[in-house]
């Protein structure tokens, strides 16, 4: 899409999935490897009890045709190969693009 978008990310989406007569919740790929542009938005970091809570939020930029709903898990790759393990927010929708909220969750 964007000559900026240099990162890329992955969704998955909990669905039903039936397999011959047996339906179970899985994991399923919805988009691969979609060119994206991962930015940090906010950080707070606390100490309780000797552990380093850190929670931060962070911002996707894709194009509007990526397959990207609330709650998906999502891996960001990052242009120099760090990978990252997110969940999807609240989705704003712009003419050429989307923003999704991105959270992430770490514990040092």
């Amino acid at each position: 899409m964007s000559v900026f978008w240099l990162d890329k990310v992955t969704s998955y989406r909990t669905e039903d999935v039936t397999e011959g007569f047996i339906t179970s919740q899985q994991e399923v790929k919805k988009a691969d490897d979609a060119p994206c542009h991962y930015s940090m938005s906010s950080k707070k970091v606390s100490v309780t009890s000797g552990t380093t809570t850190i929670q931060s939020e962070q911002v996707l930029f894709c194009a509007l045709n990526t397959d990207v709903h609330e709650g998906d898990r999502l891996v960001i790759t990052q242009r120099n190969g760090n990978i990252i393990d997110a969940t999807a927010g609240e989705i704003f929708p712009y003419s050429n693009k989307m923003q999704v909220a991105v959270k992430r969750d770490d514990t040092l």
